[in-house]
């Protein structure tokens, strides 16, 4: 009976991140290529896992936890002003620009090297707790939100 339980757990966290890896997964198809993209995310995930000893799911799952965040900030126009309002986050935007910032750091590496090498050190600084671009925008985000939330009322217009 607990194995029972047990398994039912580990099936609600695989289908509950299943969403974030489809995101993760489209970021590698956005020239098409989905034989190219699914052969470079097998190279990265084994690379990572060979680092690692974690597995894809884990792996994601951690990645998540640290660029996770609850608000945005838009700027919306009412009369002839715009503000900077924060705006709370659904789960699919999340997951968004999550994946959004781990590709622009990797993206930002000039050296010429495969892209999934760039995007498997991205990802271990993540692991590592160590500085990187994509914690750099959450805190810049989280700190400009907590600045404008006076103008929270705005957000209706």
């Amino acid at each position: 009976m607990r194995y029972l339980v047990v398994k039912k757990i580990m099936i609600r966290s695989v289908i509950k991140d299943n969403s974030f890896f489809q995101v993760f997964f489209k970021f590698f198809l956005k020239n098409g290529d989905k034989a190219k993209a699914s052969a470079n995310f097998k190279k990265l995930f084994s690379l990572l896992f060979a680092q690692t000893n974690l597995g894809c799911y884990t792996i994601l799952n951690k990645i998540y936890r640290v660029l996770y965040i609850n608000f945005e900030v838009r700027k919306i126009k009412k009369y002839r002003s715009s503000y900077l309002v924060p705006v709370p986050t659904k789960k699919k935007r999340r997951c968004f620009l999550i994946v959004k910032w781990l590709f622009d750091a990797a993206y930002q590496d000039k050296r010429l090297v495969p892209f999934y090498n760039k995007l498997s050190l991205e990802i271990l600084k993540y692991l590592e707790n160590k500085e990187s671009e994509g914690k750099k925008k959450k805190f810049l985000t989280l700190k400009l939100a907590l600045l404008n939330r006076a103008n929270s009322h705005y957000r209706w217009y």
